[in-house]
């Protein structure tokens, strides 16, 4: 899956492996200073940013926490299943709202991002050679419909949809979230339940209308004809017979939803 090698004077080589043709190589002469790598953000490694600074970027991100550890312009390089990893060893769950995360649970997260990502890559692309307890191992067993995924103590893995990308994160130990709900004024309350008194009472009188326009309408149907004798049918879907005069011997009935048919 190579796409291009570098060779050096020193006969070092680099090679760009694009496995899902999603990369792309540019020349530049001041490549730091030019799209997509100027908007790049903090790199885990070399230029993670202090606690403070962190904390502080995560209070300005109304989003699910998983979706903003993808996002590159916040931190650069962090993929999938390392950001699964960040949040399961943090243990915070992945729907976490970034501007809601706790102090301490900020520092863990902060701690967890440079220890994943410096020794995945002191270990390589090789995963037999990450921690055994690591998430790393068993995320990957969703494919496999008749096996329930489990960490080595038994805890169940699940997963969940978030920002578009599959999130692997374990319940026991990553907690949902709690939704916070305003506590409303004892003045703001009696407002609202008033408003909703207003509301029902609005709503029952509309309902009274309703019902009895109902009861007075009438179905009507317009039927076109070029008979004389023909009397218009008041309701819809019922029958009328043509006035028979002494020179007809067979009367004819006409429904409004059928053609006339001649009788033989």
């Amino acid at each position: 899956y190579w796409k291009c090698i570098l060779v050096f004077e020193d006969r070092s080589e680099i090679a760009f492996i694009n496995v899902r043709r999603l990369g792309r190589i540019g020349l530049y002469k001041n490549p730091l200073k030019k799209g997509p790598i100027s908007k790049l953000g903090h790199d885990p490694l070399i230029s993670m940013p202090s606690l403070d600074t962190f904390k502080e970027r995560l209070s300005k991100h109304r989003i699910a926490i998983k979706s903003l550890l993808l996002d590159q312009t916040f931190l650069a390089g962090v993929g999938n299943w390392i950001a699964d990893e960040v949040l399961y060893q943090s243990r915070i769950h992945p729907n976490s709202q970034a501007n809601e995360i706790t102090s301490s649970q900020a520092k863990r997260l902060h701690l967890s991002v440079q220890n994943v990502v410096r020794l995945a890559i002191e270990k390589g692309e090789k995963g037999d050679r990450y921690p055994s307890d690591w998430l790393f191992h068993y995320r990957w067993s969703k494919a496999k419909k008749s096996v329930t995924p489990k960490m080595p103590d038994g805890s169940i893995i699940e997963f969940v949809t978030i920002g578009g990308r599959t999130a692997a994160f374990v319940p026991d130990v990553q907690k949902p979230p709690i939704l916070h709900r305003k506590k409303l004024s004892s003045e703001k309350k009696q407002k609202l339940q008033k408003k909703q008194k207003e509301n029902k009472k609005k709503g029952g009188s509309r309902s009274k209308a309703n019902t009895t326009a109902k009861k007075n309408v009438k179905k009507v149907a317009i039927v076109f004809s070029d008979d004389d004798d023909f009397e218009p049918v008041k309701k819809l879907g019922g029958r009328k017979r043509k006035k028979e005069s002494k020179s007809d011997s067979e009367s004819q009935s006409f429904e409004p939803h059928r053609k006339r048919r001649k009788k033989n």
